[in-house]
């Protein structure tokens, strides 16, 4: 569910909230930083073997506009939406990794 005040094009942004959310689980899920422990130095310090999650590695998200214009932001109502859909992501799973560590206790 997504207040984006008035959609513009309601196709680009579920298509931008559905890549955050994918963005948000590649965080939570797909990235690290390994530290050679002999050298110390950072393993992996460029994009050259990093991983982006994409559609296919995660469940299929349904997107809900509210779509009711915000007056107070600008004069057509709309809102930017673009990172919305990574901030609540990776810390919801991150929430349900740590409940369900602690109910296989």
């Amino acid at each position: 569910m997504v207040d984006g005040g008035k959609i513009i094009n309601e196709k680009a942004a579920e298509n931008q909230i559905i890549g955050a959310a994918f963005g948000g689980i590649g965080m939570a899920l797909m990235e690290e930083q390994n530290v050679d422990t002999k050298l110390g130095s950072l393993i992996g310090h460029d994009l050259a073997g990093y991983h982006f999650a994409v559609n296919a590695d995660g469940p299929k998200i349904e997107v809900a506009l509210i779509n009711k214009p915000d007056f107070n932001i600008n004069p057509n109502g709309a809102k930017g939406i673009g990172e919305v859909g990574i901030i609540g992501t990776a810390p919801a799973i991150a929430n349900a990794q740590a409940f369900l560590s602690n109910m296989i206790r």
